[in-house]
């Protein structure tokens, strides 16, 4: 909308002499005049919706290769009610402890914090599912084969498996969760404080 739509012309004229833009209307008209996405397009709307001289430098109108629009993105599917119960649930038990875990044959599960033990069978395959851990990262010194550092000083990380919700174990024993949501590469564990590096499939490093 324009702010200025009901105000006096020349107060509107007076106030556009230290814009950096047009119109928002005026933008509006040039976009839905575009036949194009090249510079070339854009400058022969600007001139049919203006009336106005050249915009764009004459170097980048130099290129006359045509450039067609992207293809609209497809509109996101609204959550269902009961999906929207099931990352609310997902939340509250990640906030309570819950260990996340993902079975190979599919089945995702959620193990409460005062279980005690360290590895749990599926209910689906009965395959026992340890919870993963990080790994101890490998540096390299010199002129000397990689050497693998202490526990205590080697770099941590950790391979995400999926976009859902992740658990794994810090060096220190601690479980962090990783949420749908997590897009860092490195996360802090709340017990040690020790930083850990997470890596993501097909991610180049």
């Amino acid at each position: 909308m324009d702010p200025y739509a009901r105000r006096h012309e020349a107060q509107r004229s007076f106030i556009s002499v230290g814009s950096t833009h047009p119109p928002v209307k005026e933008r509006v008209a040039i976009l839905r005049a575009l036949s194009g996405a090249g510079f070339r397009d854009y400058q022969g709307a600007f001139m049919k919706v203006t009336k106005g001289s050249t915009l764009i430098p004459e170097r980048m109108l130099r290129d006359k290769s045509p450039v067609s629009f992207r293809q609209a993105s497809a509109p996101e599917a609204e959550p269902t009610t009961k999906q929207k119960r099931r990352d609310i649930g997902d939340l509250i038990m990640a906030a309570g402890g819950f260990t996340f875990l993902t079975c190979a044959c599919g089945l995702k599960m959620k193990v409460p914090p005062t279980l005690g033990k360290t590895n749990v069978p599926c209910p689906r395959c009965g395959q026992m599912l340890l919870l993963p851990s990080v790994t101890a990262g490998i540096t390299h010194d010199g002129p000397e084969p990689a050497q693998k550092e202490t526990a205590e000083e080697a770099p941590l990380f950790y391979e995400r498996q999926s976009n859902g919700w992740e658990s794994f174990a810090c060096a220190c024993g601690h479980p962090i969760q990783l949420s749908p949501l997590f897009r860092s590469q490195v996360i802090a564990c709340r017990n040690c404080g020790r930083m850990i590096e997470v890596r993501y499939p097909g991610a180049i490093r």
